[in-house]
């Protein structure tokens, strides 16, 4: 449905995609639906100036469109889904003053209680806590989310779709930590708070960046003089000899709350960039300047050097290349070239804390134990688990390929059924079934044409759940036969299936038939012999 709608009357833009009708019942309807599945627009109306007619028009912004094409998939009409697909894998930035004209963001300068003889609703909606009025406006119940910091996860329609399809991306991938009950007092927030930041939540260096230089020959202090003599005296000379200083001031806040030194960050930016120290060379200050000094030595190479080639196939650098590069990079340059291109965003990417893939951290309180345990913004349970701080048994991740690769397929079997609860309610019977099909291979396979064993599956199953016309016309193509064996099958042709009293078949045993029928015919010949005498009595 929403395909016929956006492929017949959508206007794709720069960064967005329209829909205009003439009958706002129909908008709003639309605009309902969309919201369901998590999908929230721009409602705006004009008036034509020839016909005097009002139309209304609904409006899809970058994100929202991401969201629109993988809950649809594929348009009909291919130049739109081509343009579609366009905006989804560009870099286009959104301009809020231009989709929100009539929305005015100002700072909040205070905040103060007022009197008033009126009444304050407070809406309360079950579960969710939140729902949609008129004009698609979505409400918050402000009670139970103010001041509550919780992890955005993927859920209702969507979060279905993703475990039906056996989706290897997950949107909002995440993960629950339980955290070791003996090596951290999981009562105390701060120090569940300490912990995550430590060693749980991913830092790069450039998430402690607050101010780069770059200088030649820089004039040295009288305390950096100083500073420098005793470095060489403790650490090492590596900087003796070069000309050009790149200074790191980082902020003090995350180097506290990371519980890393500056040692610590310059061995790191050692063994990630320049393990032999050919190129750089390394002095920290104490940790309370939060300031790092990485020196250039005189060696750079040619720069065609740097270029990036392929694995499969050597990427030359032609004569007509070799032209450009000069016009850009000269001998003159080309160590602050080195320094600004390739030098200092190598450095922004080294890993200082925690593990790759968490983003960040959110807490939530367990009330039968008082217990604190963490959700993530990101996942990587192979990482998590191995962590002696945290509890294994517990921890779980929201990907059902992390629960497969590490606990297997009866792990899976499980997560799944705990997952499938909370988006469905249904009898745990018909649950079970469907998960039973999706795991009993030994692997997960999607509820789709794609997931189901081909081989295993007669023409009439395959037709029975999705694009009947194209399975009968290749099985008729490829001469396939049905013995009509499954369930499926069975029911569509009216036959009894093979399960419950189905499944017994009734077998003849020809030799009980035949002393039976023995045994018969000498009753019989008893009964005349009886007669006969009788008779002659």
């Amino acid at each position: 449905m929403m395909d016929g709608l956006f492929s017949g009357n959508a206007k794709i833009r720069y960064s967005n995609m329209e829909i205009i009708y003439s009958s706002e019942k129909l908008i709003d309807g639309i605009s309902y639906l969309l919201a369901r599945i998590n999908i929230y627009v721009v409602k705006s109306q004009s008036i034509n100036n020839i016909n005097g007619l009002t139309y209304y028009m609904l409006t899809l912004n970058k994100s929202e469109i991401n969201n629109f094409l993988d809950f649809v998939g594929n348009l009909t009409i291919k130049s739109k889904d081509k343009q579609l697909n366009y905006i989804k894998n560009s870099n286009h930035k959104i301009n809020l003053k231009n989709m929100f004209n009539d929305v005015i963001m100002d700072e909040i300068v205070y905040i103060e209680n007022i009197e008033t003889t009126s009444y304050v609703y407070d809406f309360t909606v079950e579960d969710t806590k939140n729902f949609i009025i008129q004009g698609n406006l979505c409400v918050r119940d402000s009670f139970h989310s103010s001041g509550i910091s919780k992890a955005n996860l993927t859920g209702g329609l969507v979060r279905q779709n993703e475990l039906l399809n056996a989706s290897k991306k997950v949107k909002t991938p995440s993960c629950s930590i339980y955290l070791n009950k003996d090596m951290i007092d999981v009562t105390d927030l701060f120090k569940v708070k300490e912990f995550s930041n430590s060693n749980i939540k991913y830092y790069e260096l450039q998430d402690m960046i607050e101010n780069i230089s770059i200088e030649n020959n820089p004039e040295l202090t009288d305390e950096e003089i100083k500073y420098y003599t005793f470095f060489s005296n403790v650490f090492d000379d590596d900087y003796k000899g070069c000309e050009w200083r790149i200074r790191f001031d980082l902020k003090l806040d995350t180097l506290y709350k990371t519980k890393k030194s500056l040692l610590d960050i310059a061995c790191s930016i050692y063994s990630c960039i320049d393990e032999e120290r050919d190129y750089i060379g390394i002095v920290f200050f104490p940790d309370i300047t939060g300031r790092l000094d990485v020196w250039v030595k005189d060696n750079v190479e040619d720069p065609e050097t740097y270029i990036k080639t392929s694995k499969k196939k050597k990427l030359e650098v032609l004569e007509h290349h070799k032209e450009v590069i000069d016009t850009i990079v000269s001998s003159e340059n080309k160590y602050q070239k080195f320094i600004k291109n390739i030098l200092i965003p190598t450095i922004k990417l080294v890993p200082v804390s925690g593990v790759f893939g968490i983003e960040d951290c959110y807490y939530t309180q367990i009330k039968k134990t008082d217990e604190w345990m963490i959700d993530t913004k990101g996942s990587n349970y192979k990482e998590l688990i191995i962590q002696p701080y945290i509890d294994f048994k517990k921890t779980k991740s929201n990907n059902m390929w992390d629960i497969l690769e590490t606990l297997g397929i009866e792990g899976s079997h499980g997560f799944l059924v705990e997952e499938f609860s909370k988006v469905i309610t249904v009898n745990k019977r018909h649950l079970n079934i469907l998960l039973d099909s999706m795991t009993f291979p030994g692997k997960i396979m999607s509820v789709s044409r794609y997931g189901i064993d081909r081989k295993n599956v007669g023409p009439i199953a395959k037709a029975s759940f999705e694009q009947p016309i194209e399975n009968f016309l290749i099985s008729a193509t490829k001469g396939e036969i049905d013995n009509v064996n499954g369930v499926t099958s069975s029911i569509t042709l009216g036959k009894l299936s093979r399960i419950g009293t189905g499944a017994v078949d009734l077998i003849i045993d020809d030799k009980m038939i035949k002393r039976e029928l023995e045994a018969m015919k000498l009753d019989k010949i008893e009964e005349e012999v009886d007669d006969e005498e009788l008779f002659l009595i």
